[in-house]
C-alpha cells in the first residue's frame, strides 16, 4: 500500500538517495509532493531546515497544499518555503477563485503549474469552444495554440511558474513561444471559462405561460456555445436602440468590452443595465436542435421599461 510519509527519518533518506541516483551533491528544490495528514509539522519542518543547513538541498517547497497546510509546516520552519506546485490550466481553474492562488500572490510566492495543458485533456476533441478560443489568438500571434495556453497562466499577475512534461526539443521551443503573445484582459477572460459572458442573439420566443417559459437556440459552432449550454441561470435581454454599441460589443466578444457594466443578481447570476426588458432565467431543459441546441429557461424574474427595442433586419439594426 503506498502511503505518504513526512518523517524526519523518510525525507533525509530519500534526499540521500535522490543525490545518488542522480550523481549530484546538491538538489536545487525539493517539494513535499503531498499534504501528509499524519504531518507532524515540527519534525517535517525540523527535517528540512536540516537537510537546507547540510547543503544538500538548497531550497524546498511543497506541492498540492492548501494555504493552511502551508502556514501549518512554515510555522515550525526557519527557512521559507520558496513555492507550491499546483494543478493549474485553461480547464483546471478553480484554485484562481477558491483562495489558493490569491494566498499565494499575498505572500509573495511564485506558483508552479503542474499539467498546465490539463494532461492533454485541452487537446482531446471534447472543449471546442475553449479550443476555438485558443486558436484564435495563435493564429493572431503567430503560435501554436500550446503556446497561447502557457501565455494565458504567464498573464497572471501571480508570476505563475508551468510545469512543462516535454523532452521534445521542439515542443520546448514552441512553448517558449508564449513568451511572445500579446494576453490583454479581455483575450485572458475570452479563454479563460470564468467571469460574465454574454452573445448576441438576433431572436428568441415565449414557450409557455404556465410555467413561464422562454426558449433561445446557440449554434453548436459558437465559441460561447459550451458556456451557455451548461449554465444553469442565465439573463435575456431585449436590447434598446441606444445599446447598439452594446450588442456589437457582444457580437466580438464574450466579454462586452472594458466599458461592459456587470451587475449579479442575488443568485450570482450576471445581467446588465438598460435595455427594454430583461429576463432572469433558470435552465428547464435543453433539445437537440441539429448545429443549433435549443435552450429552454424557466423565467423567475422580468422587468420592463418603455423604450424602442433594437431590431436586426435586413442585415442592418433599425429602432422598434
Amino acid at each position: 500500500m503506498k502511503y505518504y510519509d513526512t518523517s524526519r527519518a523518510h525525507i533525509l533518506a530519500s534526499v540521500d538517495h535522490s543525490l545518488r541516483l542522480m550523481g549530484i551533491d546538491h538538489i536545487d528544490l525539493l517539494l513535499i509532493h503531498r499534504p501528509d495528514p499524519l504531518m507532524d509539522h515540527h519534525e517535517t519542518g525540523a527535517a528540512l531546515d536540516e537537510v537546507i543547513a547540510s547543503g544538500k538541498v538548497r531550497s524546498v517547497g511543497v506541492s498540492n497544499f492548501r494555504h493552511y497546510d502551508w502556514e501549518l509546516l512554515q510555522s515550525a520552519m526557519k527557512n521559507q518555503l520558496v513555492t507550491n506546485q499546483i494543478e493549474l490550466s485553461v480547464l483546471a481553474h478553480d484554485s484562481f477563485v477558491n483562495g489558493d492562488v490569491a494566498f499565494h500572490q499575498r505572500i509573495g510566492t511564485p506558483l508552479m503549474a503542474w499539467s498546465p495543458l490539463a494532461g492533454g485533456a485541452l487537446f482531446s476533441g471534447d472543449h471546442p469552444d475553449i479550443m476555438s478560443a485558443l486558436s484564435n489568438v495563435a493564429l493572431q500571434n503567430n503560435v501554436d495554440e500550446t503556446a497561447v495556453a502557457i501565455a494565458w497562466l504567464l498573464a497572471h499577475p501571480s508570476r505563475i511558474l508551468p510545469v512543462l512534461g516535454t523532452n521534445s526539443l521542439d515542443r520546448i521551443k514552441g512553448m517558449s513561444a508564449a513568451l511572445d503573445v500579446k494576453m490583454d484582459r479581455q483575450t485572458w477572460y475570452e479563454i479563460g471559462p470564468d467571469g460574465p459572458m454574454g452573445i448576441t442573439a438576433n431572436s428568441f420566443a415565449s414557450l409557455s405561460l404556465d410555467p413561464p417559459l422562454v426558449l433561445w437556440s446557440p449554434a453548436k459552432s459558437s465559441r460561447r456555445y459550451d458556456a451557455f449550454v451548461n449554465a444553469t441561470e442565465f439573463a435575456i435581454h431585449i436590447a434598446s436602440f441606444d445599446q447598439l454599441d452594446l450588442c456589437r460589443d457582444f457580437a466580438n466578444s464574450a466579454s462586452g468590452s472594458s466599458e461592459t457594466d456587470w451587475k449579479h443578481a442575488a443568485t450570482g447570476c450576471p445581467y446588465l443595465m438598460g435595455g427594454v426588458a430583461r429576463f432572469m432565467c433558470q435552465q428547464h431543459a435543453t433539445f437537440d436542435g441539429g448545429d443549433h441546441t435549443i435552450i429552454v429557461g424557466k423565467v423567475i424574474d422580468f422587468r420592463a421599461t418603455d423604450g424602442s427595442p433594437l431590431i436586426f433586419s435586413n442585415g442592418k439594426y433599425v429602432a422598434g
